[in-house]
């Protein structure tokens, strides 16, 4: 199919993100969701008049145009991504997402979930189900291809043993609770491949100066925690966040979810921490050498 006869074969429209800025004259601007631009020196009235019909979503109001400025302009907009079927229903975050290009990370994992598990009670597992519902993100009760760990305290327990689940079945899992004063997201776990969760704490432990504070936080016992008790600013927030996340992983872009990382959001300072996580070698949950025999220095010799 010719490009030149693309708006006329096809009911397509401009990306509700794209804008442009007559800059003077002589001088368009065109404005890309990614933040490249493209500023056209020449035939701006024609260009104008391409655009303003393909905002409209109405091929015929711009017979004035040239026929081959169209043509050259439609092509450019099309292989940059830009025009959108008509009927085209997503959001805007998932326009966003798309523009952003799929992730090399995807060889991370060769089909990205499609579907996910909440294993988790309270109300950020509610906020999470809700939000995968009006997202359209199918939820199964067991066998999902991505398991999202959810929890109202920072219980350790609880979200080891889901850690140890997910690993021993080979399921990539998510992890996302309230911890003191703050939400937390991540790691997520890809199997075989990134770090874990019990990497994660035992990495924090190792570089604490309160190793054995750690440690008791570790084996802590339900209740002794702050427990996430809700409300507007804090469900939105939750629900923003846990979404955002699964729908970056369920769209390959890996380089957005990125496995192996915590991330701390303090919603009172607006603050947002990352913390990436490394494999331990002989991690007793995840690693592959975990069975293998020490190695003695004698070996090295």
């Amino acid at each position: 199919m010719a490009y030149a006869a693309l708006s006329e074969v096809m009911d397509v429209k401009l990306h509700p993100d794209v804008s442009w800025l007559l800059v003077d004259d002589q001088r368009l601007q065109l404005r890309q969701p990614d933040g490249e631009h493209i500023t056209f020196d020449q035939d701006v009235p024609d260009i104008l008049a391409v655009l303003k019909s393909l905002r409209e979503s109405e091929s015929n109001h711009d017979n004035q145009a040239d026929s081959g400025i169209r043509a050259a302009l439609i092509d450019l907009l099309h292989t940059r991504g830009l025009l959108l079927d008509v009927s085209d229903s997503r959001n805007q975050f998932q326009r966003l997402l798309e523009q952003h290009g799929a992730s090399g990370g995807r060889l991370l994992y060769d089909t990205p979930p499609k579907t996910v598990q909440i294993a988790g009670e309270g109300k950020l597992a509610d906020i999470a189900r809700n939000v995968f519902q009006q997202a359209d993100i199918e939820q199964l009760d067991e066998h999902s291809s991505l398991r999202i760990v959810t929890c109202d305290s920072d219980h350790r327990q609880f979200l080891l043993e889901q850690n140890s689940i997910a690993v021993e079945n080979k399921q990539p899992v998510l992890f996302f609770h309230w911890t003191q004063r703050a939400l937390r997201i991540g790691p997520f776990v890809v199997p075989d491949q990134t770090a874990c969760l019990h990497c994660a704490y035992k990495r924090e432990q190792a570089t604490s100066l309160f190793g054995d504070e750690l440690e008791a936080l570790n084996k802590a016992e339900v209740g002794t925690q702050p427990v996430f008790d809700g409300g507007p600013v804090l469900e939105q927030l939750a629900g923003a966040l846990i979404a955002r996340q699964v729908m970056t992983i369920m769209n390959g872009n890996y380089d957005l979810a990125r496995p192996g990382l915590v991330t701390t959001v303090d919603p009172i300072l607006l603050q947002v921490s990352h913390s990436p996580i490394l494999k331990l070698p002989r991690c007793p949950v995840c690693s592959t050498q975990k069975d293998s025999p020490l190695r003695a220095v004698r070996d090295l010799i």
